[in-house]
């Protein structure tokens, strides 16, 4: 009886699909096919970025990527989770410099809807915390959330390269730095437009620091800044949709 190693058989060939040498004919099929899906997915997530350099260059760039990036998963979900750094190692910084940031911003989008359902923040139990837990709370943000901060204009520029946009307008790099939370709210992908002082209130929680340490950090950045207006905004514009006493294990 022979006894077939179907994980490595299923390895080689996917291994012989990958060479850009295949030299067998039926395999050259199959070759053709999953190159093409492939490229049709990252065409399919990464709209903004084709748009911005034209079919032939993105092409191109989509090629290099799946040359060195071999998808092995089942899941095709986060095959091109690795594009933006692919553009930042293939584009000359003088050219287009603002591409990969771009194709940051769309990856946060398509991370985001892709996840599970979002979570309301519980506010009476949150009330419910006795006083002297409260400094310990670990607050948390939706799961599939990305905190983006860009020297670019990057969310005026994926806005102006939406299907439906008719607004003429230049859009200049020089306009200055971009702080932004990708994340579901009521089932919608929204990306919001922070200011700085959120933008650093989030990355501590995201840290997975505690309720007092984020205030006392935020008191460090800015000793004039509304902490407890700043906290109240975050939680009203749902950036925050977990808590517990206990930290949180990385999932």
């Amino acid at each position: 009886m022979v006894i077939i190693n179907l994980k490595a058989l299923q390895q080689q060939f996917l291994s012989a699909l990958a060479d850009p040498l295949l030299a067998d004919k039926a395999l050259q099929i199959y070759q053709g096919s999953v190159q093409g899906n492939l490229q049709a997915i990252l065409r399919a997530t990464f709209p903004v970025c084709c748009r911005l350099v034209g079919d032939d260059f993105f092409r191109q760039l989509v090629k290099g990527y799946i040359a060195k990036t071999q998808h092995v998963q089942p899941d095709i979900t986060h095959y091109g989770e690795a594009f933006p750094r692919h553009i930042e190692e293939t584009v000359a910084v003088h050219q287009l410099c603002y591409l990969a940031e771009v194709a940051k911003l769309e990856w946060a989008c398509h991370y985001a809807v892709n996840g599970p359902s979002v979570p309301l923040l519980d506010k009476a139990a949150l009330a419910a915390v006795p006083i002297a837990e409260q400094s310990q709370i670990h607050f948390a943000l939706y799961q599939n959330s990305t905190l983006i901060h860009s020297p670019y204009p990057i969310l005026r520029i994926w806005q102006a390269n939406q299907a439906g946009y008719e607004a003429d307008e230049l859009i200049h790099l020089s306009e200055g730095e971009t702080y932004l939370l990708v994340h579901l709210r009521a089932k919608s992908l929204c990306l919001a437009l922070l200011t700085t002082q959120t933008f650093k209130m989030l990355t501590y929680f995201l840290l997975g620091m505690p309720f007092e340490a984020v205030c006392q950090q935020c008191h460090e950045d800015d000793p004039l800044l509304d902490i407890p207006g700043l906290f109240a905004d975050c939680v009203n514009q749902q950036y925050i949709v977990d808590f517990s006493v206990e930290p949180f294990r990385p999932s």
